[in-house]
């Protein structure tokens, strides 16, 4: 692999090269009263107004690109491309300015001007391959090709004549816009420069542009080097994301294959798929995580997010039948669509599904695409494993978090769940590395020097968290996901304040009478203080009737009816009676997980 990275002028970034937009780019994007105007706004303020002598040069950013083959070979963007598709605009622009001028010149001028119309178009819109004249610059989208040759070809006449026959999707589209906006804006600054003679402002500033504007060129052999470049350089607009180098990936090789046809339509079942990833949040946050825990659990280790691009060249290279393709797409697909399900409130109508989902809450709120543990369920889900097995997956996930207090142990099991996702999704028998998981989640919490459940006598705890607790130790049938409806769990609706994430669910401290599980309510409320139990607006009796009548547990039954009774005979409210009802509570955790794991029977 060779890398190389030089400050070159623009004249001589177009020089003798040719330039491909990958299928991992996104189309031309510029906006030609935004960005393009900015571009030309400032090329001309160094033209007219920057002292050269004190600032010979004025750089306009990075381009980054790479090439696998030999030097006449195009080059492939990576960065920049919003910038080598803005110049080639410009260039047609001053070109056809060029030509119009000399149409209406003397013999002598004409010859002169004709002279260099030809050398802008041998240097920045031209190359000869196989004798043929093809554009410098070769785009992805048809209509930006289309739009490419004819803004090359103007022959000295405007955008809007050379344009006139042409669809509205090529003459809304963002590449004509700019050529547009280059065109007259570009004559008119050079007008006002020089109103006798502004084709030879324009001239001037052509050759500005090509000697003293530049830009740091970076070369590579490999797209994978390529990107983690661009993604480290790369600090302004919408950047790649791994699911789009991806395709690019797969696209390149099924194309030097000769099964690109085949290929491309699983891949347009792949983008809609992952259409449904990119609506659940802002910008590609989920999309990456979801292509970061599908690298991990495919090679079944913990892989930093720049590493990706490198894995999946690495593995895509050596592919040389369509049905790899067609295996490394279709799985990708399944695990997507178990991501999105996992990760979303829809209620879906599949015997335990609303049971698996339950370690979620673990995470907080809207994190539970970033939980480390939810690459285990998601490969949990898309390999089809039984219900008993999922449930003692989850169990050892639950029992690790929980005894380990979460934070304290995070780093560390981030490089075993992908191990063992690897082996759910790989392996048919979960007996055959079950004993081996335990042990490594046994070892985790033996080094931490983890003991018992003291820290949540001390922790903050959510109510998400909470609620991952007490959905076993109450042995509560209801859904224990995140969901706002008050016929959940009911150790979920209205918990004391500070709790409420997931489910936006109104504090009890701020809506006194509300409704929750006995459990719940002793446990989340360890910190108040006796000052605190005045602000309550309703008596305990009244509270404890209103929990009675939400019970859905025996144990809530009973302990709600002893503590009635002790109301009932006069006894006063104290915090003392949270603190025992909490130690009772740790208690029950404490047998539901204790600290050798139990191992389930499946």
């Amino acid at each position: 692999m060779k890398t190389f990275s030089n400050t070159v002028p623009i004249g001589k970034l177009f020089e003798n090269s040719r330039f491909t937009i990958p299928e991992i780019q996104r189309d031309y994007a510029w906006d030609a009263k935004k960005e393009v105007s900015k571009l030309l706004e400032d090329m001309w303020k160094y033209f007219k107004v920057t002292d050269h002598k004190t600032s010979p040069q004025y750089f306009i950013g990075t381009i980054i690109v790479y090439s696998e083959g030999n030097k006449d070979d195009a080059k492939q963007i990576m960065d920049g491309q919003q910038r080598i598709t803005s110049l080639t605009s410009l260039m047609a622009a001053i070109k056809s300015h060029i030509e119009k001028e000399a149409n209406a010149s003397n013999k002598k001028r004409k010859t002169e001007l004709e002279d260099l119309a030809e050398q802008i178009e041998d240097k920045f819109l031209f190359d000869f391959v196989n004798n043929r004249p093809v554009p410098k610059l070769q785009p992805k989208s048809q209509d930006t090709i289309d739009t490419i040759k004819q803004m090359i070809q103007m022959d000295g006449h405007s955008p809007e004549s050379s344009f006139e026959d042409h669809p509205s999707s090529i003459t809304k589209g963002k590449l004509y816009l700019a050529l547009k906006w280059f065109y007259h804006r570009v004559y008119k600054l050079a007008h006002e420069a020089n109103p006798d003679d502004p084709v030879s402002e324009i001239i001037d500033f052509y050759n500005l542009i090509t000697e003293k504007i530049v830009v740091t060129l970076t070369t590579t052999t490999t797209i994978g080097m390529a990107f983690q470049m661009f993604v480290s350089v790369n600090g302004a607009g919408k950047p790649l994301n791994a699911f789009d180098l991806l395709r690019g990936l797969l696209v390149a090789k099924s194309h030097a294959l000769g099964i690109d046809t085949e290929v491309s339509k699983e891949i347009r079942f792949l983008s809609k798929d992952m259409k449904m990833i990119e609506k659940t949040g802002s910008g590609d946050g989920n999309v990456k995580t979801c292509m970061l825990n599908w690298t991990e659990v495919r090679n079944g280790k913990n892989i930093q997010e720049n590493d990706i691009a490198g894995q999946l060249e690495k593995e895509i290279r050596e592919f040389t039948e369509y049905t790899e393709f067609e295996e490394m797409i279709r799985e990708l697909r399944n695990f997507i669509i178990a991501a999105h399900f996992l990760n979303t409130n829809r209620i879906l109508k599949v015997p335990g599904f609303m049971q698996h989902r339950r370690v979620m809450g673990m995470s907080g709120k809207n994190s539970s695409w970033k939980a480390q543990h939810m690459l285990i369920y998601t490969a949990l889900w898309c390999s089809g494993r039984s219900h008993k097995e999922i449930d003692a997956v989850m169990d050892a996930v639950e029992w690790v978090s929980i005894r380990g207090g979460w934070s304290q142990i995070a780093n560390v099991l981030e490089n075993i769940y992908p191990v063992y996702a690897n082996k759910i999704l790989y392996e048919e028998n979960v007996n055959d590395w079950f004993d081996d998981f335990i042990s490594s989640l046994t070892e985790v919490l033996n080094k931490a020097d983890i003991n018992g459940f003291s820290h949540l006598e001390k922790d903050p705890i959510s109510e998400s968290k909470a609620t991952v607790l007490l959905h076993k130790v109450r042995g509560s049938y209801k859904d224990p996901g995140p969901g706002k409806a008050l016929n959940n769990c009911n150790a979920c609706p209205c918990m004391p304040e500070g709790a409420p994430s997931p489910w936006n669910c109104p504090p009890e401290r701020q809506q006194p009478k509300s409704i929750s599980g006995l459990l719940g309510n002793w446990f989340l409320m360890k910190d108040i203080q006796d000052k605190e139990i005045g602000k309550f607006q309703v008596v305990p009796s009244g509270r404890i009737k209103q929990m009675l009548e939400n019970a859905n547990t025996g144990i809530e039954v009973s302990n709600l009816e002893q503590i009635q009774r002790k109301i009932s005979n006069g006894d006063s409210w104290k915090t003392s009676d949270i603190r025992a009802r909490r130690d009772e509570l740790l208690n029950l955790v404490e047998q539901h997980w204790p600290k050798e794991f139990v191992r389930p029977k499946f």
